[in-house]
């Protein structure tokens, strides 16, 4: 992986971290999703206007991992409703890459060395220690939100997978990963019409229209750099990094939202990032 790769993905992971911080603020999780969805969806189709959709066989895996995408969101949503964000995000985004690197073995040919797994057993042990960390205060009470922070950490691993497939057999991974921004937010815009639009106010709108933007902004470069990434670097190191978001959501969850960070997450997260940085150099 080229330095620039490597710089472009951590940019990434860092304003993917940013935009799913905005989920947990200021109003229900799936109703802000919904808003930065629609915003980045309507930013995307302008600017395919003048890039110009992708050539190839995209169509399928654009359409299949974009419904995978809604799953995640909702599990996600779900999960926020019910768990810290220092609990739910490093344990979705902790199970990503291990998932998809043992995808990789029989899907890409890719092979794992002693260090990937020594590197895979790292993070899983360090998402279960987060996961099962109770703070101080915590809203968790239940296994419910580590369970659906789990199950998204699966859907992150198909939908990166069939990225991996489309953005390859396209002939422009940028385009491709416009044309998915672009999916999401038709998707979230017809949710909206038909269930959300008298929970999604309009003044919660105007209100936050500068933070919304931003975020949205957020949500398409985020994906469409992960998307061009796996198209020069191998899927499973592209999404291994990109999961370093982990550290920067516990940043955002601590000095932010002012959540508790206890031993054990803090044990839980560095096994994690040791985890992700060995499978980087495997």
């Amino acid at each position: 992986m080229s330095v620039e790769v490597f710089f472009l993905v951590l940019l990434s992971a860092v304003m993917h971290a940013a935009w799913n911080s905005l989920t947990k603020v200021n109003i229900r999780p799936y109703l802000a999703l919904a808003a930065l969805n629609i915003i980045a969806g309507l930013f995307a189709s302008v600017a395919l206007v003048f890039i110009g959709l992708p050539h190839g066989g995209w169509l399928l895996p654009a359409i299949a991992a974009s419904g995978l995408r809604q799953c995640y969101y909702l599990l996600m949503a779900k999960a926020y409703q019910g768990g810290d964000l220092s609990q739910v995000y490093p344990v979705a985004r902790g199970t990503a890459p291990v998932l998809t690197t043992i995808l990789a073995i029989p899907l890409l040919g890719d092979h794992m060395s002693i260090t990937s797994v020594i590197a895979l057993c790292l993070i899983m042990a360090g998402v279960m220690i987060v996961g099962l960390a109770r703070s101080a205060g915590s809203i968790t009470t239940s296994f419910s939100p580590l369970a659906l922070a789990l199950a998204a950490g699966a859907t992150i691993s198909c939908f990166t997978m069939l990225d991996a497939w489309g953005s390859r057999a396209a002939s422009s991974a940028i385009s491709y990963g416009l044309v998915g921004a672009t999916l999401d937010g038709v998707i979230f815009l017809a949710i909206y019409a038909l269930f959300l639009r008298k929970e999604l106010p309009e003044r919660y709108i105007s209100a936050n229209a500068l933070q919304l933007a931003a975020g949205s902004l957020f949500v398409m470069a985020s994906y469409v750099i992960s998307v061009w990434a796996v198209t020069v670097a191998p899927v499973a190191l592209v999404s291994a990094l990109r999961e370093t978001n982990i550290l920067f959501g516990l940043l955002i969850a601590v000095t932010i939202l002012k959540e508790t960070l206890n031993r054990s997450k803090m044990i839980g997260s560095f096994a994690i990032l040791t985890g992700l940085v060995l499978l980087r150099l495997a």
